[in-house]
């Protein structure tokens, strides 16, 4: 693996003096896991704490206009090439596991009428993993191109006129 840059912005103030320096990390950028697998913890990426409800409830019992609208619902990323079709992507929470897949050229989030109930009824905070066995890891190609973001509902809405 050769690492050409690394993205890091400083700030530095010196008597008053800022001083700014950023780098950036040149693709392709690839990464494998050693021994036993590795996981790469996307939480921190989105600032998720394990424990806070990603709908801002304090409670199960407070009201959600998003979960009591949606009854299923699908996300779906399409690229030309998948950077993590080697991985597993476990979305766990205090509800359970909800399933996301891997494909050749997308990935694939979906949420079922059961996962929605579940939803309603507990405080939801994920803690989203992407698992790699050993030997295998992901790799973000130079040309890479997300052509396509699906998302796809099942809602229920009433509209008085």
């Amino acid at each position: 693996m050769e690492i050409e840059g690394f993205i890091k912005r400083v700030d530095l103030d010196i008597d008053n003096v800022i001083l700014c320096v950023e780098f950036g990390i040149l693709i392709p950028f690839e990464l494998e896991a050693g021994a036993g697998g590795a996981e790469l913890n996307l939480n921190s990426e989105f600032n998720l704490d394990f424990g806070d409800d990603v709908f801002g409830r304090l409670s199960s019992d407070e009201y959600n206009e998003m979960l009591n609208t949606f009854n299923s619902f699908e996300f779906r990323l399409e690229m030309n090439k998948n950077p993590f079709k080697d991985g597993r992507v476990i979305v766990d929470s205090l509800i359970g596991p909800i399933p996301a897949r891997m494909e050749e050229d997308a990935i694939v989030f979906s949420v079922t009428n059961d996962d929605f109930y579940q939803l309603k009824n507990n405080l939801f905070s994920p803690e989203i993993i992407i698992q790699f066995d050993e030997g295998k890891g992901f790799s973000i190609p130079q040309d890479l191109i997300i052509y396509r973001l699906y998302v796809k509902a099942d809602i229920n809405y009433e509209l008085s006129l």
